[in-house]
């Protein structure tokens, strides 16, 4: 553009004389000195245009990759949240599993007579320990008196007789109708208290009832109370 600019002037310059003349080429001389000042100017916003884009454009690439490395840590995050989850399930699962298992697996139980004392006692009457301290799986009723067994097993039972002065009394512990062994406390010729314990272990079935009674043999008199005389039981192992 520039040459092309020159040729033109000079051609004005050869065709036009006189001051009218150098007017015009003074004028089109300016006129091109703007229009190389405005081209300067328009390569340089040109150029900060550019410088712009660049920018621009690097930090859409940085975004970009942040913006991977955001998503590449919300799967990792998911999937350990994941795992979590399951493990947690998987606890809560067990222990669900095991609480099932623990009241049937579990069974003792140890009651007394809450009464002061017991008379009048027949034959063959069942005693009936009637406040319970413990009993896990609430085998033992202490409305009937009879355990009741929950799984098949080894049992360990004990039985504590006490009677009042000058008594003598039987008591038998029972598993289905039969007699396993009797007790006998013999205060028949003391002033006190006297008392008496035994233990046995017995393997049960599912459903087996086990219960104290009164003897057929001897004279029943009275069995002192107060917590003294008391009847436990536990499972020692399943079979």
């Amino acid at each position: 553009m520039y040459g092309f600019a020159c040729y033109v002037l000079y051609l004005v310059t050869v065709g036009i004389h006189g001051s009218q003349e150098e007017y015009v080429v003074r004028n089109i001389l300016n006129e091109i000195t703007a229009l190389k000042t405005r081209q300067n100017s328009c390569d340089k916003k040109v150029s900060e245009l550019e410088a712009v884009v660049d920018e621009l454009q690097r930090r859409n690439d940085k975004l970009d990759q942040e913006l991977l490395e955001m998503r590449d840590d919300k799967i990792i995050s998911t999937e350990n949240y994941d795992l979590q989850s399951q493990a947690y399930v998987d606890k809560v699962t067990r222990h669900k599993s095991l609480h099932k298992r623990t009241p049937s697996s579990q069974v003792a139980f140890t009651a007394g007579v809450s009464s002061a004392d017991l008379t009048d006692l027949g034959y063959h009457h069942t005693i009936i320990f009637d406040y319970p301290i413990t009993n896990i799986g609430n085998a033992y009723n202490h409305y009937t008196g009879i355990f009741q067994a929950p799984l098949k097993g080894v049992y360990v039972f004990t039985l504590t007789l006490m009677v009042i002065p000058r008594n003598t009394d039987y008591l038998e512990l029972v598993l289905d109708g039969n007699i396993m062994f009797d007790i006998l406390a013999d205060a028949s010729s003391v002033d006190g208290y006297v008392s008496s314990t035994k233990q046995c272990v017995l393997n049960l079935n599912v459903g087996s009832v086990v219960w104290i009674r009164t003897s057929s043999t001897g004279k029943v008199r009275e069995i002192h109370g107060n917590m003294h005389t008391t009847f436990s039981g536990f499972l020692l192992f399943e079979t």
